[in-house]
């Protein structure tokens, strides 16, 4: 594979100047406002429901010892908070309550939530899996991603 640097060769050809590149990243407003107005439509049992306060999550997996040769994406082994992330959603630490996975751009979120949903629906079949997405693009990423391995009449869009 190779690196950006070797790609921009490629486009730019080898020149010994260098080029100034000025990039400006700029936040969505909608979206901090659509969060923030859904966390200010919830009730307060949904919120008791969400984020309890009293209830302590097992110390200890519930049956679920992930071996290398178990994932579906081999490089999750790799990285120690994505291996950990899946083990814990099989493993059911939290108990009944959902699994929140957050994180900056490139961390891997993406491809845990996948790998973690792959080994939820082949290993626990009667259980239901939600998953949302701040976006159509994310949620759409993500089918195609299960859809390397799940049957498409068991995902729903919505």
């Amino acid at each position: 594979m190779e690196n950006w640097k070797d790609q921009m060769d490629k486009i730019f050809g080898k020149k010994k100047e260098k080029i100034n590149v000025q990039i400006i990243f700029t936040l969505n407003k909608y979206l901090l406002f659509s969060k923030r107005a859904a966390l200010n439509n919830l009730r307060q049992e949904d919120i008791e429901r969400l984020f309890p306060a009293n209830e302590q999550p097992p110390k200890t997996l519930i049956s679920s010892k992930l071996r290398k040769s178990d994932l579906y994406d081999k490089s999750i082994f790799g990285n120690t908070e994505q291996f950990q992330a899946v083990n814990y959603i099989l493993g059911k630490t939290s108990g009944h309550y959902p699994y929140i996975l957050f994180g900056p751009p490139g961390t891997g979120k993406t491809a845990a939530l996948v790998e973690a949903i792959k080994q939820v629906y082949f290993k626990k079949k009667f259980s239901t899996i939600i998953v949302t997405a701040p976006s159509n693009l994310a949620t759409n990423l993500l089918a195609l991603k299960l859809l390397q391995h799940i049957p498409k009449s068991m995902i729903a869009l919505r």
